[in-house]
């Protein structure tokens, strides 16, 4: 007598398990099959879509007018570079009609100037450190990117962006107190470099010739090439500060913005394919809502 076959449970509970997920995929394929059988009896529409969009794209270079996009590099010494751009990004408040004058005044640039300035961007990195010298601290760089609608006042807005940076109450405090420590360093060398050459003079007048051409000191023995050394070692020190307080400017140009003579803002190629890509996303949504349906 044969027996029958019987499914074990663990057969029975997989068959359970995957039935819904096998009907749910087999559902979603049905749908996409729908979807682009939808788009295709919709073909026209779709392509009209996208090509208004084209054409939409495309004429914006008629109704935005072009202008010239610059940069600059500045570095900052002993200010965060991220101090910086966030008083530069700030301005960008300023370009409203009725905040033009208050433009002008904040970088002591003429009104006509402020008027051509269609935006302000600073950013920086902070990988974007070195250093000069030991003693010095870490110099940040950052940039500036400036729109503007005329190059004829570009050199007037970078020295008004430094002369804003510069003359900030927190910056000029700053750079007042640098100035105090630096000069007390260097008159305290030249006290030093002073009391060396009293030094020099005892030292040598201690020293007594003899005949081979040698010299015997007398009193305590003082090496006199370690004087020398040490009034060396202050001498260079002391021309390192007079280095530092000739530049002791904090924000300084490592490149200029340059005077452009051709027109390169905005990128009206990118606009385009922005359009395209927006018609394009625009007729997947509208035309299966709008356009001829399949038959149920």
């Amino acid at each position: 007598m044969e027996q029958k076959q019987t499914n074990s449970p663990e057969e029975i509970d997989l068959l359970y398990f995957f039935r819904p997920v096998s009907n749910a995929f087999r559902n979603l394929v049905e749908a996409i099959r729908r979807y682009i059988l939808v788009l295709a009896i919709n073909r026209y529409l779709f392509a009209a879509i996208l090509l208004l969009g084209a054409i939409g794209g495309y004429c914006l270079r008629y109704f935005i007018a072009p202008a010239y996009k610059t940069e600059a590099i500045f570095t900052s010494d002993g200010i965060p570079a991220s101090y910086c751009t966030t008083l530069i990004n700030n301005l960008n408040e300023l370009r409203r009609p009725g905040n033009i004058p208050v433009l002008s005044q904040q970088l002591n640039i003429p009104e006509e100037a402020a008027w051509q300035i269609q935006g302000i961007i600073a950013s920086y990195s902070p990988k974007d450190t070195f250093v000069m010298e030991r003693r010095d601290s870490s110099i940040t760089i950052f940039r500036v990117t400036l729109v503007l609608a005329d190059m004829k006042h570009v050199e007037a807005i970078q020295q008004g962006l430094i002369n804003y940076l510069e003359n900030n109450e927190y910056v000029s405090k700053r750079k007042e107190a640098r100035i105090k420590n630096l000069t007390t360093q260097r008159d305290e060398l030249g006290i030093r470099l002073k009391s060396l050459d009293s030094l020099r003079l005892a030292v040598n007048s201690s020293v007594v010739p003899r005949s081979q051409g040698q010299g015997i000191i007398l009193g305590e023995p003082i090496n006199p090439v370690s004087i020398y050394q040490a009034e060396v070692a202050y001498m260079k020190e002391r021309l390192l500060i007079e280095e530092r307080l000739s530049t002791i400017n904090y924000i300084e140009v490592l490149q200029p913005f340059f005077k452009l003579n051709e027109k390169n803002h905005p990128n009206y190629d990118k606009y385009l394919n922005y359009a395209f890509i927006a018609s394009f996303l625009l007729a997947l949504v509208v035309v299966p809502l709008i356009g001829k349906r399949l038959k149920k």
